[in-house]
């Protein structure tokens, strides 16, 4: 027989352990609702071509860059790690998290030369069966932004389906849009940052430098880094003076227009790449005759 004591005994027990259940519970419901509202705010800045020296927190005795001196000291750098010669196998690697054996992007493929015997020419798209990390972010709510440089989308995508390839891929001259309408359908697009998990795309293409929008490329006056700056991508601002402030300038204001929701801010600029263009003279003179710090 059960005592009357041993049942009243054990009702307390099971409410005690009833309470610290609902307890657990209620507790781990406010840690979910917590980690779902803290999603971090990203902005990923990508410099093109920018050397590891040319930075004043790296020793640079030459390149001046207090913001990003001040940033650095504010942060953790990291000084070692393995990167490609290249833009567009740098820029697969960083967006898909893969090898080049994996995405065929081993080389800027107008960089390569030689026969199919000696080489196994290079992917300029990226495939769409290797997700970009705009998309899983697009999932969680993230709205984001690429700004400046995509190169991960070939000229023509769909002479890429026959790999390995014979010859290396090749792109249109200078000044050359007749691919753009192709870029504008439906089916190019899937290459592009808005078929990758961005919300909007400003200035991305195939493009590996800004002065492809000029005839005379690197020979001619602007660069592409002074406006007008012939990007079919980028919508002429009657303000505009130099490409690296509007990408900025896009990149502060998609910050604002979502600052109650996680962002993601993608912002690669295409400078310092080639070509070497000027701000001013007298920036230009002051570089051209500075000395180095005496030690």
């Amino acid at each position: 027989m059960i005592s009357n004591l041993f049942l009243i005994k054990m009702i307390r027990v099971l409410k005690i352990k009833f309470t610290i259940l609902i307890c657990l519970f209620t507790i781990l419901a406010c840690k979910s609702q917590q980690t779902e509202v803290s999603r971090p705010n990203i902005i990923f800045i990508l410099a093109d071509d920018l050397g590891w020296q040319d930075v004043g927190f790296m020793v640079s005795e030459w390149f001046e860059t207090p913001n990003l001196d001040k940033l650095a000291n504010e942060s953790l750098v990291f000084t070692d790690a393995y990167m490609y010669p290249t833009c567009s196998p740098s820029r697969a690697a960083l967006l898909t998290g893969k090898q080049s054996f994996r995405t065929g992007v081993y080389n800027v493929p107008v960089l390569e030369k030689g026969n199919n015997q000696d080489n196994i020419f290079s992917r300029w798209t990226v495939g769409l069966e290797h997700t970009m990390y705009a998309e899983p972010l697009k999932k969680v709510g993230y709205k984001s932004i690429h700004l400046g440089k995509w190169h991960v989308v070939g000229p023509n995508p769909e002479e890429e389906v026959n790999y390995p390839f014979e010859k290396h891929l090749k792109q249109p001259s200078n000044g050359n849009l007749d691919w753009l309408a192709n870029h504008t359908s439906a089916e190019i697009q899937q290459y592009y940052p808005t078929g990758r998990g961005f919300d909007k795309n400003v200035g991305g293409t195939w493009w590996g430098d800004p002065a492809r929008g000029y005839e005379k490329g690197y020979n001619s006056e602007s660069g592409g880094y002074q406006a007008p700056f012939k990007n079919p991508f980028i919508e002429d601002n009657e303000d505009d003076e130099w490409l690296t402030d509007r990408l900025t300038d896009e990149a502060i204001d998609f910050i604002k227009e979502n600052k109650e929701a996680p962002f993601f801010v993608n912002l690669h600029y295409y400078a310092p790449h080639r070509p070497i263009i000027p701000r001013n003279d007298e920036w230009l003179q002051k570089f051209m005759t500075k000395q180095p710090a005496v030690r």
